[in-house]
């Protein structure tokens, strides 16, 4: 959002030197007395216009850099929202001269914005186009365009050429998005609050013609066009002629809304086939739309089917290659502040209510906060921004993707500070008081315009830089790189002002001078990554003399870089139209590619690196078409969905946990379905037992001969629909050798003695036909539980059972009852958990559970996970199970455990467990390794409902996830008498927020371990652990299956999840699309890309299994509210 909430809005959401590391500092930052760019854009408010008045008053400028006079300097650039745009020279070590009036570039418009320098006319010289903002509050103007007449003078073309647009401009891009060789323009617009503005998704398709965006398409010089021809891609025609260029917008696919409040834009081949791609970053609610290039002239809006969820107010955003992987990967800025304090005091996630209103509306999910998504080949994106470190920089304007300390790998800087925060709580708990909102929205008074502006905080923050790592950690670097100073930056760009290989970086500050930033990487890193560098100019033909939209690709024996050439990046903002690679101590690169766009590939070999290279598109004599980006190899895997056919749907009701119990963390109600495989009828082939949710019958499909399954109608198991299944487990129940069915009920939507809390037992009568056992079969379970796990743990020869419990409804937190069920050998089970098991009886919120033999001697033991608990074993003693705690050395292992398997993965003849997780991929997360939670369990209000007080560990303290409304609305007692506005609650940690001994009744839960790991048994109940690949950490873990995929003899792993029923807070954990990771079988497990496996899986997965086909082992895939997938190999 970054400017304004608007009053309907508001109602509706409520020099090189040593750091104190000691590590030497990257930047420094430079006077502008010394360098002569005494740029400022100065915003005063005024009665007349101000935040109140226009949303984006304090969204700043773009500054541009880039080498307008062809000198070997890139130049600077600089818009002014309200004063005159300046234009500097680069003279040399950092000395600029203000050529602006010479120039004659200082701007007409009365409000300006963004900014781009591109070659539009083809000549060979960098022309300007500034993007205003008019038509609107008074504000006159139009878009300019200032064609460079190669002499150090501009002349204004905008409506020669077509691009003098009015209206609500934000920012440009120029590409040559049909590769006729000329650069086409897409321009960014932005809405202004109307009525229109708030709306079904369906008005996205109908045009306003001053927030709507443009793409334009270029149709070469008009002299040419009246011979036939385009024009640009002609040597003899005169520069002095212009190009036009027409409004594609609508046949091309590209949406104009007057609710797309665009403002971010980032052009990049997404998926590698070529052709530039769109994203655009729209602000409030809006989604943001990614648009695939078709190759047609037109574009496809895909972001719904490649990404699992997006930035609230998206900002200023950036795509770059960040795991060098080939393929560009994405960043978009939101508002999430690190600073406890502001969180609190700020609004954030809109309260669930509001957030499923959005979505009923149409719009896509959406959470407050940087999203980093990272590319998954072309196919999917992952959401990865809490792992990596950088979901959180407050109110945060451009990213800028690059490789400042020359190690190679791109780092991240970001821009921050706002003027004025208009999302403070006790602000717009003003704005809601009668009176208030009375006189403003009904007498349009201003009358409390002053006291407005001065209750909104000041939102002054330093800009952020992280050091990006292989592992795709950033590492926040702002104090030891020299960013520490609390500024209000807004547009900004990197280049390379003196020419010593490394990238300088240059803002647009508001009320300040502009910041200048020397990189000193060259002498400060050559001593630590090796400093070296590589830099590329293109070289073009046609209109398109800078190569905009070629990618260079470096390669050495272990690595790879790509870098594509596409200026305008950030926030309003274009960089240095160079490519700049750090090599690290890389002397020479194995092989350089250039794959133009138009279709050509020069290829160099042995390139020294300390150099700058200018390449032509002329010398260009391959096809880039030849090129490889994903070696070509067979996956283990393929999907076989549509010919298998399992004619199964899961189907969850509507049913929200929250409004029973507004505090907790996570849903219980969204579980299944779960797998159970087996030959029911006795024809040799595995059939599939599938569980249903509330009110949807568990169905039994049957294999054919042919492969395929039928539905098997059960009439005794479609009685019981109402009860929903979470768990199913073929066996024989009854000893006569066929398989029965037992059904676990569960859900957390029944409580308390309510009988649909039972489960079933039905057997079998050998063809396949189920009946429900007789009464008296199993004890009365009245307990919402997870998992049965059938095992023969007393040695009498026939299967007992083991029966989890998973939450106490309405009271989540409170650990259930479970059951240890022995069978009397004809299938009547008796409760024997207080004889035989005592402690197991409430064990925890259990979600999974495994028999094995743990330590060899030749019984089973049990081993159980779940939620807000260690794992705990079981060891069998001659029949009873007893608590022996897991011997891990000083690992942490307090989880938020949901899936588990069990398989000897090291080959050295005991068994292994695999615990699946929440992940590392989370907002819970706020003290890196040493991130705890806790959870406080109880009726503290004496109301006579239970509430749970969740705490994260921030440095050494610990903070409420909840706020104050949140924890008000459920303990108004408590929470609204002592804070009376939100400044007195923010900051203030969980012992502040409630008095002594006001929690100290309740039940005590706390989270040590949010990875997913392995433990390799060392005998005797020792464990080590270690944590599962990057790759596995990304989601919350739900399934796992071990199995042979590639088979090579050792144990692989298939890993399944996601869960979206969470608070708006924490938002969907969505990043996994499914995971093989290849066992060594010494107990290493690596990481297999899709190309490889093959496995890529879509949703909420909830089981994996396998089963016996045809043609094969099928690995069958359970998915909430979805059908099924089935894999086979290929």
């Amino acid at each position: 959002m970054k400017a304004h909430l608007p009053y309907f809005f508001a109602l509706l959401t409520l020099a090189a030197c040593k750091g104190n590391s000691g590590e030497k500092t990257l930047f420094t930052e430079l006077d502008s007395t010394k360098t002569s760019v005494a740029f400022r854009n100065d915003l005063p408010a005024n009665d007349k216009l101000n935040i109140l008045e226009y949303l984006y008053y304090y969204n700043g400028g773009g500054v541009a850099t880039g080498d307008v006079n062809n000198d070997g300097l890139p130049d600077l650039y600089f818009v002014g929202n309200r004063g005159k745009n300046k234009l500097y020279l680069n003279k040399g070590d950092f000395n600029f001269e203000d050529v602006t009036e010479k120039a004659g570039v200082g701007g007409f418009a009365d409000w300006q914005t963004g900014v781009t320098m591109a070659d539009v006319n083809g000549d060979g010289w960098l022309d300007l186009y500034v993007c205003a903002v008019s038509n609107y509050k008074g504000l006159e103007g139009s878009n300019e365009l200032y064609i460079n007449n190669g002499d150090g003078t501009f002349t204004e073309k905008a409506a020669d050429c077509g691009l003098d647009f009015q209206g609500f401009s934000t920012q440009a891009a120029f590409f040559d998005y049909d590769h006729d060789g000329d650069l086409d323009c897409y321009l960014l617009n932005h809405a202004v609050h109307t009525a229109r503005a708030y709306d079904q998704v369906s008005t996205r398709y109908l045009r306003d013609q001053s927030a709507g965006d443009v793409l334009y398409r270029n149709e070469g010089r008009k002299e040419e066009r009246e011979k036939g021809g385009k024009g640009l891609d002609s040597p003899s025609s005169p520069s002095s002629l212009l190009p036009h260029f027409t409004n594609v917008s609508e046949q091309s696919g590209i949406y104009g809304p007057a609710m797309g409040y665009g403002l971010g834009l980032a052009v990049a081949d997404f998926n590698n086939d070529g052709w530039e791609d769109i994203y655009v970053g729209n602000d409030f609610h809006e989604d943001d739309y990614l648009y695939l290039n078709q190759k047609n002239g037109t574009f496809r809006e895909v972001m719904r089917e490649q990404m699992g969820h997006i930035s609230r107010f998206s900002m200023g955003n950036d795509a770059a290659d960040i795991n060098n992987d080939g393929f560009p990967d994405l960043i978009t800025l939101d508002m999430y502040p690190a600073d406890e304090q502001v969180e609190k005091a700020s609004g954030g996630e809109d309260p669930y209510d509001i957030y499923h209103y959005k979505l009923q509306y149409g719009y896509y999910y959406q959470f407050s906060r940087n999203c980093l998504q990272l590319n998954l080949q072309g196919r999917k994106f992952s959401e990865i921004g809490s792992f990596a470190g950088v979901a959180a920089t407050d109110w945060s304007w451009s990213p800028l993707l690059a490789d400042f300390d020359l190690d190679g790998v791109k780092d991240l800087f970001i821009t921050n500070g706002i003027v004025k925060r208009p999302n403070d709580l006790d602000y717009i708990k003003f704005l809601n008081t009668d009176s208030v909102y009375y006189q403003l929205t009904m007498l349009k008074t201003k009358k409390f315009d002053k006291r407005s502006l001065e209750m909104m905080p000041e939102g002054k923050v330093h800009n952020y830089v992280f050091r990006g790592t292989k592992s795709l950690r950033f590492e926040d670097k702002s104090e030891a790189w020299g960013f520490t100073k609390p500024t209000f930056s807004n547009g900004a760009a990197y280049a390379d002002l003196d020419n010593d290989g490394d990238l300088d970086l240059v803002t647009n500050d508001l009320n300040a001078p502009a910041g200048l930033f020397r990189n000193n990487a060259r002498q400060s890193a050559a001593d630590t990554t090796g400093g070296r560098f590589l830099r590329v100019k293109l070289q073009g033909s046609g209109g398109n003399r800078f190569g905009v939209g070629a990618k260079v690709v470096l390669k050495t024996a272990d690595s790879m870089q790509v870098q594509a050439l596409m200026p305008t990046r950030g926030f309003l903002s274009a960089v240095e139209p160079v490519l700049t690679f750090g090599v690290g101590k890389t002397t020479r690169v194995d092989s350089l590619f250039v794959l133009w766009n138009t279709g050509e590939m020069q290829v160099l070999a042995g390139v020294s690196t300390n150099a700058t290279l200018t390449l032509k598109q002329s010398d260009a004599n391959r096809k880039a078409s030849e090129f490889v980006w994903i070696p070509a190899e067979k996956p283990i895997f393929s999907d076989q969905t549509a010919t298998v056919g399992l004619p199964f749907n899961h189907r969850e009701n509507v049913h929200f946990d929250s409004n029973r119990e507004s505090l907790i963390p996570f849903y219980t109600s969204n579980e299944g379905p779960r797998l159970a495989v087996g030959d029911l009828n006795g024809d040799g082939l595995d059939d599939v037992v599938a569980t249903g949710g509330k009110n949807q019958a568990t169905q039994v499909l049957m294999q054919q001969p042919d492969g395929s399954f039928a539905p098997s109608r059960q009439p005794a198991v479609e009685a019981d629909s109402l009860l929903e299944g979470v768990d199913a487990a073929l066996f024989d129940a009854d000893g006569d050798k066929d398989l029965d069915l037992y059904l676990v009920s569960g859900g957390n939507e029944f409580f308390g003695n309510m009988p649909q809390l039972n489960d079933r037992l039905y057997l079998n009568n050998g063809r396949g036909a189920l009946s429900k056992a007789p009464a008296g079969s199993l004890p009365p379970m009245l307990d919402n539980k997870s998992r049965v796990r059938p095992a023969d743990f007393d040695r009498d020869g026939d299967l007992d059972l083991f029966v989890g419990g998973r939450v106490v409804g309405y009271a989540y937190g409170q650990p259930p009852r479970s059951y240890l069920l022995v069978n009397d050998g004809r299938g009547r089970f008796t409760d024997q958990t207080d004889v035989l098991a005592p402690e197991l009886r409430r064990a925890g919120m259990l979600t999974d559970a495994t028999w094995a033999d743990t330590d060899r001697d030749g019984d089973l033991d049990l081993m159980v996970v779940g939620e807000w608990m260690e794992p705990k074993l079981f060891v069998n003693e001659k029949g009873r199970l007893n608590n022996a705690k897991l011997e891990t050395g000083n690992s942490k292992l307090n989880g938020l455990w949901h899936a588990m398997a069990a398989a000897d993965f090291d080959r050295d003849g005991d068994v292994d467990f695999v615990l699946g997780n929440l992940g590392l991929n989370t907002k819970l997360r706020k003290s890196g390794e040493q991130s705890a939670l806790r959870m406080v369990v109880g009726d503290f209000d004496n109301s006579g409902s239970t509430e749970q007080i969740v705490s994260y560990k921030l440095g050494s303290k610990w903070y409420p996830m909840a706020s104050k409304d949140e924890l008000g609305k459920q303990l108004p007692g408590i929470i609204n008498k002592k804070f009376t506005d939100y400044k007195l609650f923010a900051g203030k940690t969980t012992e502040q927020v409630f008095s002594k001994g006001e929690l100290d009744k309740g039940l005590k839960l706390e989270v040590n371990q949010f990875a997913s790991v392995f433990l390799e048994n060392k005998g005797n109940n020792q464990f080590a652990t270690r944590e599962l690949p990057a790759e596995a950490q990304w989601s919350r873990v739900m399934a796992l299956l071990p199995t042979d995929a590639d088979g090579d003899g050792n144990l692989d792993l298939l890993v399944g999840g996601n869960f979206y029923p969470v608070s708006p807070y924490q938002g969907r954990y969505d990043a996994s699309h499914g995971l093989l990771l290849r066992g060594d079988g010494k107990g290493g497990l690596t990481p297999m890309t899709f190309a490889q496996s093959g496995f890529l899986l879509e949703g909420e997965v909830r089981d994996l299994k396998t089963a016996r086909g045809p043609k094969g082992p099928l690995v069958l895939v359970g998915r909430n509210n979805q059908p099924m997938q089935v894999f086979g190999r290929k």
